[in-house]
């Protein structure tokens, strides 16, 4: 409950700063706060600070997707910010249906403390992916060939986990 609240007041926040402050700016805001409500939540602290560390994530996560959807035109251009809203909507969609499946399948196997460690990871994905996405934002001729590679990634990925699954059905 406290994270969706965090979100929900990133979200707000990010909007009245809209109004003084780039995208960027913004993003890199979120993700600091997402940095230290990462490292708060790596630490045997109290459930009290564990519960406002979660709120933390909230708010820095609140800002990333807006944002990020924001840039989409600048970033690829107004003729085909369309297919790439939608492609960005599917795989966030995609994201929020596998990422606590895999969590709790990592929970099971080794406990649900790995779940701040689990973030931690992919906080260091979206730092590696938004430094990586603004290098090759600078080149603009490696932008298509980067999108072309996430998305066989991608379909590789959700390829490999049909088949994974299909076979733990059939044992």
């Amino acid at each position: 409950m406290v994270y969706y609240i965090g979100m929900a007041l990133g979200r707000f926040l990010s909007g009245i700063l809209a109004a003084r402050l780039n995208s960027w700016q913004i993003i890199r805001i979120g993700q600091w706060i997402l940095g230290i409500a990462l490292i708060g939540l790596l630490l045997p602290v109290s459930s009290y600070i564990s519960a406002a560390c979660l709120f933390m994530v909230g708010l820095g996560n609140g800002p990333m997707f807006p944002n990020f959807n924001y840039l989409t035109p600048q970033n690829f251009g107004a003729d085909i910010s369309q297919s790439v809203m939608g492609t960005q909507m599917a795989m966030s969609y995609i994201g929020i249906m596998v990422a606590p499946a895999i969590c709790g399948v990592l929970g099971q196997f080794i406990n649900m403390g790995i779940f701040p460690v689990y973030l931690l990871a992919f906080y260091v994905i979206m730092i590696a992916a938004t430094k990586r996405v603004k290098i090759v934002l600078s080149t603009p001729q490696l932008i298509l060939y980067y999108l072309i590679r996430l998305i066989l990634l991608i379909r590789n990925s959700i390829f490999w986990l049909s088949e994974y699954f299909d076979y733990q059905r059939l044992e």
